[in-house]
Order: C-alpha cells, then sequence, then structure tokens
C-alpha cells in the first residue's frame, strides 16, 4: 500500500489524519476562535490520551481540519475548520496562562471534555496547577 500524505489546503476529518495519512510525526491542531476576549488560538492538548480515547468522542472524530504545511522539525500543522459552534460540544476551552502566570489574551487551553488536562506554570518557586474558579486564576502548588 503506497503512502498517502496530506496535501495543503485539503480537509481531513480528524480520523483520516490520525488513521489514514502517512505522518512524519504528531500532528499539531490549532484551533482559532472568537470569545468574549476576542479572537484566540492555541493548540488542541493531545499529548495525554490515544487516538482510540479521542475517537470515543464522536465530535472529535468527525471534526474537520485543513492541512496547512510542514514544520522544519517534520510536525504536520491542521487547522480547526468545522463550525464554531460545534467545539463546545467536545472541547473545554480556558484562558492560556503563561510561565509567570499571567493570562494570555491571544491564547486559549483546549482539551477534550471527556479528557482533561491540568495546564500547569513554572517559576522560580516551583510548578503550579491552574485551574479557574469562578473565572478567577488559582496558582496551586503541584505535588512532586
Amino acid at each position: 500500500m503506497s503512502k498517502r500524505y496530506p496535501q495543503r489546503g485539503q480537509v481531513y476529518t480528524l480520523q483520516q489524519i490520525m488513521r489514514d495519512l502517512s505522518l512524519d510525526d504528531s500532528p499539531s491542531l490549532t484551533i482559532y476562535r472568537k470569545d468574549a476576549t476576542g479572537h484566540t488560538r492555541g493548540p488542541l492538548q493531545n499529548a495525554h490520551f490515544t487516538d482510540e480515547q479521542l475517537f470515543t468522542i464522536p465530535e472529535a472524530a468527525d471534526s474537520l481540519w485543513r492541512y496547512e504545511r510542514t514544520t522544519n522539525e517534520w510536525i504536520p500543522c491542521f487547522t480547526y475548520v468545522g463550525p464554531e459552534a460545534d467545539l463546545d460540544k467536545w472541547i473545554d476551552f480556558e484562558p492560556w496562562v503563561e510561565m509567570g502566570g499571567e493570562i494570555s489574551e491571544a491564547h486559549h487551553w483546549a482539551t477534550p471534555k471527556l479528557l482533561p488536562r491540568k495546564q500547569h506554570v513554572y517559576n522560580d518557586d516551583g510548578c503550579f496547577e491552574v485551574s479557574f474558579v469562578d473565572h478567577q486564576l488559582t496558582l496551586t502548588k503541584a505535588s512532586n
């Protein structure tokens, strides 16, 4: 069977990307969206689960992504192009927190609803877990 590489500008389902395409590395999956603070972007956090776990979420498997390019490090880059309203069905968004603990105006943290992953920030005092309670940022010292 011949290899099937992604074609620039072509749209694929996430299932096609993960199962059918020949990729030289794990894909970068970027989501652009407009929220109350304006336009934000961020990667879908996907290093903490398997493809099969992700595909248990029907909206994830059928979500639409456009191939943009491959980086110099051979990372294939895809951008979400499906309906923005569909994202809220299967993605949790929260503000991206920079290493110093500041909230980014331009980025978000995106994880599948059924496969959450906490953000962590690091500074001279160690590692801190990020959480938002009533939209207020809380940093809790992470245990080793």
